[in-house]
């Protein structure tokens, strides 16, 4: 799930590669829906850009500071429901990370550097009871999923 979620990111944000003027930047598809929302500030995208699935439901809402990825960012399904809380630091996965059922409840929580698992990561059953922990070192399961942290 993760690596779709890092492919759909690159994707997404490989399409504006292109130079854009300074200002808000719309981009609609053939029906006229918008697909793409920001702001470019020095030709880089700056502030909260937010990017719609083909029907106008939300994919992605995410925080740029002079084009690279930094702060928040929440991924959504086809559904509209939030599946992620991603964190980033200068264009990195970094910091606490939360992942979600599609009924809104935590599927999974815990922390990573540049992209890779570290520590507990803690994980729970679609009715949120915690269904256990496992532990990650530099992206790499350390052990089998168990009760204890």
């Amino acid at each position: 799930m993760k690596n779709l979620l890092l492919i759909t990111t690159f994707i997404l944000f490989s399409i504006s590669a292109y130079t854009q003027k300074d200002g808000e930047s719309i981009k609609k598809n053939a029906k006229g829906i918008i697909v793409e929302k920001g702001n470019f500030k020095n030709q880089k995208k700056d502030g909260v850009w937010q990017y719609y699935y083909h029907d106008g439901l939300p994919s992605l809402e995410a925080n740029y500071i002079k084009g690279v990825l930094n702060g928040e960012s929440k991924r959504y399904d086809l559904t509209g429901n939030v599946i992620a809380n991603l964190n980033y630091v200068d264009g990195e996965i970094t910091g606490k990370q939360t992942y979600y059922y599609s009924n809104g409840k935590v599927l999974s929580t815990g922390e990573m550097i540049n992209g890779r698992e570290i520590g507990p990561w803690k994980y729970y059953t679609p009715n949120g009871e915690v269904a256990g922990y496992v532990k990650f070192e530099n992206g790499v399961q350390l052990d089998e999923q168990s009760k204890k942290k």
